[in-house]
Formats: C-alpha cells, sequence, structure tokens
C-alpha cells in the first residue's frame, strides 16, 4: 500500500501552521510555568482550584507539553513517526566493493 501525501502548498502550508501552533502550545503548558500559569490565575476559582491540585496540574500540563511538542516536531519534520527505521539504517550503512587485484597484485 502507498501512502497519500501532501503536494500541494496550501497542505504544506497548513502543516506548518500546525506545527508552529502547536509548539506555541508547548511552550505555554510546559510544566517549568506553572508558577506563573497559577499567578495569572491568582484570586479566581481555577487559581484556587489549581493551586490546591498543583500535582494533577502539573500531571495533566506535562502531558499536553510532550504531546504538543511531539506533534509539533513530527510536522516540522514531515515524516512518520511509526516509520520503520531499521530499512533506512540498513540503506545507509556503506558497503565495500570487491577489490580485483590489478596488473602484477597491485590494484
Amino acid at each position: 500500500m502507498q501512502e497519500r501525501t501532501e503536494t500541494s502548498p496550501v497542505a504544506s502550508s497548513r502543516r506548518g501552521w500546525k506545527s508552529l501552533l502547536s509548539l506555541g502550545l508547548a511552550a505555554l503548558a510546559c510544566p517549568c510555568h506553572l508558577p506563573l500559569v497559577l499567578i495569572l490565575f491568582a484570586g479566581t476559582t481555577l487559581g484556587a482550584w489549581m493551586s490546591q491540585h498543583s500535582v494533577v496540574v502539573t500531571l495533566v500540563m506535562l502531558g499536553v507539553f510532550v504531546v504538543s511538542l511531539l506533534y509539533g516536531l513530527y510536522g516540522l519534520n514531515g515524516q512518520r513517526i511509526a516509520d520503520d527505521t531499521t530499512d533506512n539504517a540498513a540503506s545507509s550503512i556503506p558497503t565495500r566493493e570487491k577489490e580485483t587485484p590489478g596488473v602484477g597484485g597491485v590494484s
């Protein structure tokens, strides 16, 4: 079976924007930004809930961060994550050709 590839400029442009937006979401959802998010929502019901359940919020932010980062990088590379890399690795290994000795045993 052959895989369908997007070759139109519009499709590749959409993929590029989706990748960049996904990477932006990854930057916002990075768990190291949790103190900034808590300060942003301070004094609100959401901020109070987030401060009470900071472990859950950290795990959710970590999950969103990892998924959006992988999706963004996948889109920028334009490669499938599920590709069989063993075929690519095996084809990139250089092989030595048999040398035939020249006249007098000198090649």
